[in-house]
């Protein structure tokens, strides 16, 4: 997605295709999901501290878990730059080691048998 490029000499920067890098990024929007996302973690933090909490906590976190593998299978889709290798290796982890464990977590809601 990315047709300009910069290069990066000593300490200045190069014009490539007449943008540079701050021009670049300023025209990108940014959007503040910082605080939420910090807030929900120091909410599983707390709850973490509880036994009687376990379940319930550990069952977010696999629903997080669900939702972020989801994102990230459409979201290989959406970077075709990735290559075919890139894109099945990327859903390869997804599909064997994230998405099981995010499943048995929201499933169990304990962490052993």
């Amino acid at each position: 997605m990315i047709h300009e490029q910069l290069v990066r000499v000593g300490n200045r920067q190069q014009r490539t295709n007449n943008v540079t890098y701050t021009e670049f990024f300023s025209k990108i929007k940014y959007e503040s999901y910082t605080s939420p996302t910090v807030g929900l973690c120091v909410v599983i933090a707390i709850a973490c501290w509880f036994p009687q909490s376990h379940p319930v906590t550990l069952r977010l976190i696999g629903v997080i878990g669900i939702a972020g593998c989801i994102f990230s299978i459409f979201d290989s889709f959406r970077h075709p730059e990735f290559g075919w290798l890139g894109i099945v290796a990327r859903l390869g982890l997804i599909f064997t080691l994230w998405l099981p464990g995010s499943i048995y977590l929201l499933i169990k809601g304990r962490m052993s048998e």
